[in-house]
């Protein structure tokens, strides 16, 4: 099957729907998902983006195929950041993106994040009052978190 999507791929690099496909054919196959299928969905999709950067759904494949298969948070918050930036994608993106920051231990990040997104969304006077509560919540959660540790860093010093 490899050899067949490299030359689909090959011969129409902007077939969209072949790397999202191949992506999730390689690893959702009817057989337990190894480490060798999350490498060769990856690697389809990172061949992707050599020639597509504006599908939300390859950056969100592969920052999930990081994050959650492979357990690796710190470099998946990288690809769906950039998937929650592009037109069309889930709005949950955006809080998903906060979350895998505070996973990786970049709570101060998680924190930035959300006020930049907040205001995003104030700015464009989005209606949605449930996305912006989402948002909200987590905001005084990290920011709770943040306040805390520096009481007690005052505290030690």
């Amino acid at each position: 099957m490899e050899h067949l999507i490299d030359v689909v791929t090959d011969l129409d690099p902007l077939f969209e729907r072949v790397y999202i496909w191949a992506g999730a054919a390689y690893m959702y196959n009817g057989t337990p998902i190894t480490a060798e299928s999350v490498e060769k969905s990856t690697k389809i999709l990172k061949k992707a983006l050599n020639h597509i950067t504006d599908n939300w759904q390859i950056y969100f494949m592969i920052g999930f195929n990081y994050a959650f298969e492979l357990r690796n948070p710190s470099v998946g918050v990288e690809y769906i950041a950039k998937a929650s930036k592009l037109p069309g994608s889930p709005k949950h993106l955006k809080s998903l993106t906060a979350t895998l920051l505070k996973k990786s231990n970049k709570k101060e990040e998680a924190v930035s994040w959300l006020i930049e997104k907040l205001l995003e969304e104030e700015l464009k006077f989005v209606e949605d009052k449930e996305i912006k509560q989402q948002i909200r919540n987590k905001l005084a959660y990290y920011a709770g978190a943040r306040e805390k540790q520096r009481l007690f860093e005052e505290i030690a010093a």
